[in-house]
């Protein structure tokens, strides 16, 4: 089931929701200014982050999806190449920011949009740019991204 998560900026943390997106809506258009309601950009440091808070949690890293410096998705064999380098750094203990490094040292033109989890119950799950989620209707979203919230600050 595709959601779009979305952020209500109302206090000092922020709340998260997820509203169905069965049409395929851009994500922008989930966004109310005027309301506080804002859809997490996660860009490719947020990303990595929220593999850090998964790994650590207890999650599986299954793979990241990546892409080059205009966002066009980047194909095998170099995409599971990158992708099985930066999943080793993470299960391994090495954190988000040398990951990060490990990116911009070796692919400085490629870009993390994405992530795919296996949750400790075996549920699959995967976590996009601008807030594009992928996940079982009965996974607890929003207390992970609430949980990661507070791990990574994500905006």
């Amino acid at each position: 089931m595709v959601q779009q998560v979305v952020m209500r900026l109302t206090g000092a943390t922020p709340t998260f929701e997820t509203q169905e997106n069965p049409d395929g809506l851009p994500p922008l258009s989930f966004e109310d200014n005027g309301r506080g309601v804002r859809i997490p950009r996660l860009g490719t440091q947020d990303i990595l982050a929220i593999a850090e808070y998964a790994a650590r949690s207890g999650y599986r890293i299954d793979s990241f999806q990546l892409a080059d410096h205009t966002l066009t998705n980047l194909q095998d064999p170099l995409a599971a190449t990158v992708s099985a380098k930066l999943k080793k750094m993470l299960e391994s203990g090495k954190d988000a920011r040398a990951a990060e490094n490990l990116l911009l040292e070796r692919w400085p033109s490629l870009n993390v949009t994405g992530l795919s989890l296996t949750t400790p119950d075996l549920r699959t799950v995967r976590i996009q740019r601008q807030g594009i989620l992928s996940a079982s209707a009965d996974w607890a979203s929003t207390r992970f991204l609430a949980d990661a919230w507070q791990a990574v600050h994500f905006w």
